[in-house]
């Protein structure tokens, strides 16, 4: 939690020229919070983050390190660069190990899951900024989703989104998992990404790519979450 509101808020810090433009209801722009606010908050969180890291395992600790400095150097270096997924590669793919280790609960059975979870995390980054790839091109960033254009992000999406279910599904034959969790996981994700790819093959409005946004995120977590547990059962 401390070093998502270190990430969440420096990136807002940043933004909030762009912000005005394209996002005007986020907190900072609309001055419900103001900027001495928000260097406050990071740096109570920031101290936060300090005590955790001398209470955690060392190796713990490292690799909320890691996942932090990903974050940060996404909001101050990568954003909008052709190596805007990598802060976001390495990042969720920390997370999970360091909550593994954290619970003494690694499996290597688990590792198998970064293949269908990297379709997920290209789809989250490309749905991220289809509302936004016109006043990104605007500013000179150069992010994948910017580089494809509209049309072809959305393609992108389905396709990613696809090819997660698909293999979500080759990694429950190759190794033992709970059916009965898998399936209803499966079911879900399906219904939500079939609901996500109607819409947006729908010449979808700005609002709408928000929302959609929104629901590939739940769908993804929905999908790697019922996964896991579908391993541990």
């Amino acid at each position: 939690m401390s070093s998502q509101i270190i990430v969440g808020v420096t990136n807002d810090l940043v933004d909030l020229e762009q912000d005005a433009k394209s996002q005007p209801w986020k907190p900072l722009v609309a001055e419900l919070v103001t900027k001495t606010d928000a260097y406050r908050f990071v740096l109570a969180a920031v101290i936060l983050l300090g005590v955790w890291l001398i209470v955690l395992e060392p190796v713990v600790s490292l690799l909320i390190i890691v996942g932090t400095i990903a974050g940060l150097a996404h909001n101050f270096w990568l954003k909008g660069t052709r190596f805007d997924w990598l802060s976001y590669f390495s990042g969720f793919t920390v997370l999970p190990i360091t909550v593994w280790l954290a619970l003494n609960a690694w499996k290597m059975e688990q590792v198998l899951m970064i293949f269908p979870s990297s379709f997920l995390l290209v789809a989250v980054i490309l749905a991220r900024d289809l509302p936004d790839i016109e006043s990104d091109r605007a500013a000179g960033m150069n992010g994948l989703a910017a580089r494809l254009g509209t049309k072809r992000a959305v393609y992108a999406v389905c396709f990613c989104l696809g090819m997660a279910a698909l293999l979500a599904f080759l990694v429950s034959a190759l190794v033992a998992m709970n059916a009965m969790v898998l399936s209803i996981g499966l079911i879900l994700f399906a219904f939500m990404s079939l609901l996500n790819i109607t819409r947006y093959l729908a010449r979808p409005s700005h609002p709408t790519l928000r929302a959609n946004f929104r629901l590939t995120v739940v769908s993804a977590v929905t999908l790697v979450g019922f996964c896991l547990f579908a391993l541990r059962t």
